[in-house]
């Protein structure tokens, strides 16, 4: 399993003012056992020119032909992953293209993944931390995890993931046997490094590394940002009935990627019982009174981090209505 490097997987669009350093960091890596696949999700600025430059200058790099539609980004990576199983790689990883990797990255990822001494057939999982730089002014704003505070859960890392994710999907290093079970990528779950870190904890082991392996670049073109709590609670606080809305869709969301982990899974005869009990009492909490409802996710582990997080979880969590669950699933 590690004789062959990784497969890196990147998708693009229209990632034109930061891509180029991405790719060069890529080359940079101390561990130059690596070959990188890249899928455009529709670019219409010089993201197109800047890759088949580096894929005629390098040989490891290739590119997927262009998609028929519009993707977004958690297609646009499942497309990479379910091309990547047509190869002989053993070994994945994914990448998004306005950040730029530290040098060791995919040897320290390595090390910590053949530390685990696992068999090939063990899912397994390596993520790490990063270190957040804000665009706008070139302020360094330290660890991603203490700034976004979450942080690793060695023990009941199921039972977080059900309703927080703490792995950022550009920091991973995953094997075949869990890129298996998270191909495809389901369009109901929120992100496709929350469902494969669900997958992950739900089948096998998730390692970590402490180190900031990845400079996350913060801009206002980010799909997702790394936004503190508090500010969060502001916008609750400034339209509570918008925010309640959001924060009740995506609670219901967590709930059907819950579902989903457990049916893929108990299809792929990869459930263990401890996993199934966590999945399939999440799955159905809303059958729960709304008084009841945290009070049991708390007895069963299920707790979000941070004081003011569990706050607004505890209001989301007993006010939701169960019929959204319903229309989401449609």
């Amino acid at each position: 399993m590690m004789k062959s490097g990784p497969l890196i997987l990147l998708a693009t669009h229209n990632g034109d003012r930061f891509l180029e350093e991405q790719l060069d960091s890529i080359i940079a890596q101390t561990s130059q056992n690596w070959s990188l696949l890249i899928s455009d999700d529709g670019s219409t600025d010089r993201t197109l020119e800047i890759i088949n430059r580096y894929v005629r200058a390098d040989s490891r790099i290739q590119m997927l032909p262009a998609a028929t539609e519009r993707l977004g980004s958690t297609g646009n990576f499942s497309r990479l992953l379910e091309a990547g199983l047509e190869t002989s790689a053993e070994l994945f990883m994914f990448c998004d293209q306005d950040d730029t990797w530290r040098a060791d990255k995919i040897s320290l990822s390595l090390d910590a993944l053949r530390a685990a001494s696992a068999s090939p057939e063990e899912p397994l999982l390596v993520h790490s931390d990063l270190e957040v730089f804000r665009e706008r002014d070139g302020r360094p704003l330290g660890s991603f995890m203490q700034h976004m505070h979450i942080r690793h859960r060695e023990s009941r890392a199921l039972e977080t993931l059900c309703i927080e994710n703490f792995v950022t999907g550009s920091t991973t290093l995953f094997n075949r046997a869990l890129a298996r079970l998270v191909a495809p990528v389901p369009g109901i779950c929120i992100q496709h490094d929350w469902w494969l870190a669900l997958v992950a904890a739900s089948s096998g082991r998730i390692l970590y590394v402490p180190d900031r392996l990845v400079t996350y670049r913060q801009h206002d073109r980010n799909v997702f940002g790394a936004q503190r709590i508090r500010f969060s609670f502001a916008r609750f606080l400034a339209k509570p009935s918008d925010e309640f809305t959001r924060r009740e869709t995506r609670f219901i969301q967590s709930i059907l990627q819950a579902r989903h982990t457990a049916e893929r899974l108990r299809t792929a005869g990869r459930l263990r019982p401890h996993s199934m009990q966590v999945l399939c009492f999440y799955a159905g909490v809303l059958d729960e009174s709304p008084l009841l409802r945290y009070r049991k996710m708390v007895n069963t582990g299920i707790v979000p981090s941070g004081l003011l997080n569990r706050l607004i979880k505890f209001f989301v969590t007993s006010f939701a209505r169960r019929r959204r669950l319903s229309e989401l699933d449609e």
